[in-house]
């Protein structure tokens, strides 16, 4: 790299952007080559770690918070780099513990699913050995029969979806490692799902479209996930819309150590605590796909005539509808899934609409790396 004369910062502030660039946007611009990308960034950056150490474990635990959905790939990444350098994975894990617990403690909703999520797949990565991950999944299944008659419904359901979510992405490596565990975690969610009252019954409150909304028209949360964890048991723990890309490096990630995870402590409910997720229902009917072809051209015609960047942001808008109508062709895991990964994609570029946009038209096409 080319110095500024007589100073080395600015060729050190690019060198570091440069690095955060490339741990950002892995994968970003061809899904298709996300392994290759992955196996070419952590050769990378593995003659980064003794310099660099802070600034790849805090981008990755960046990226881990605000990127959700590409959570297996950074757990991918930190485990081709313990395969490189055990402390670095062994810092990693400790990490993940301490922030973890202080999510719990600050009652960082986002954070606390992002962190949970990374757990999954420092597991799939062989990051971290098998018990203690399930442990942390027992720990959060466990909160309402520990907590008693003090937790309210939604924060119950809360910490059960957020256990689903993560053995959506590590139920495969479960199903191997700790098959019986597996099945103890499967059948005391089966337990709650048939003694729970549904939480539009417990707070009617938290059905925000009104008198007019029946039954059938929503689905809760708990409901989604559960119907998603239980049709991924049953179809062997894959869906073309479930990445996965430690497969393609199982036998280097097989020899590297794995490290224990601390254990967390679930604080008390407390006045104010809110479970936001919770407020989200999903309308099960999707919008009409018919007019999306004809409303498209009319977008690209206007683009193309100088209509500018409004233009191309409602013809953007409407891919993403016609993306979203054709859910209804969808199973119920990849429906759930791609609901999930436009959430989190939402919620990430709230001040980015239009990478944000970019990135939900994206995912018509995507996937799975590691399948043909």
């Amino acid at each position: 790299m080319k110095r500024g004369r007589g100073d080395d910062k600015p060729a050190d502030e690019s060198f570091e952007t440069r690095l955060i660039n490339l741990i950002v946007k892995v994968g970003d611009k061809n899904v298709q080559n996300l392994s290759s990308h992955l196996d070419g960034l952590s050769r990378a950056l593995e003659g980064d770690l003794a310099l660099h150490r802070s600034l790849i474990t805090d981008t990755v635990f960046d990226c881990v918070h605000w990127l959700q959905p590409k959570t297996p790939v950074y757990g991918t990444l930190v485990g081709l780099l313990n395969a490189a350098d055990d402390e670095f994975g062994a810092a990693v894990a400790t990490r993940t513990q301490h922030e973890l617990q202080r999510a719990l403690n600050d009652h960082a909703p986002v954070h606390i699913r992002g962190l949970v999520r990374f757990v999954a797949a420092l597991l799939n990565a062989r990051v971290l050995a098998t018990a203690p991950a399930v442990e942390l999944l027992e720990t959060l299944l466990l909160v309402g029969e520990t907590e008693g008659g003090a937790c309210p419904a939604a924060r119950r359901d809360w910490f059960v979806c957020i256990m689903l979510d993560a053995l959506a992405l590590c139920g495969g490596t479960l199903s191997r490692e700790a098959p019986d565990k597996l099945a103890e975690l499967l059948a005391a969610v089966r337990r709650h799902a048939a003694t729970r009252e549904p939480l539009r019954v417990a707070a009617p409150l938290l059905l925000p479209f009104g008198a007019a909304t029946a039954d059938d028209d929503v689905e809760e949360p708990f409901d989604a996930m559960w119907a998603l964890v239980t049709a991924l048991s049953e179809g062997g723990w894959s869906s073309a819309h479930l990445l996965a890309p430690h497969r393609a490096f199982e036998k280097k990630l097989d020899e590297a150590p794995q490290h224990p995870l601390p254990l967390v402590t679930i604080p008390p409910h407390e006045r104010g605590c809110t479970y936001p997720w919770l407020l989200r229902l999903r309308l099960l009917r999707p919008p009409p796909v018919a007019a999306a072809p004809d409303a498209g051209a009319g977008g690209a015609a206007a683009a193309e005539e100088g209509g500018g960047e409004a233009a191309a942001e409602e013809k953007m808008a409407v891919e993403v509808e016609a993306a979203a109508g054709s859910a209804a062709s969808l199973g119920v895991a990849e429906r759930v899934l791609l609901e999930e990964s436009v959430a989190m994609v939402a919620h990430a570029f709230v001040d980015s609409h239009k990478l944000g946009a970019k990135l939900l038209a994206s995912m018509q096409a995507r996937r799975d790396p590691t399948r043909p």
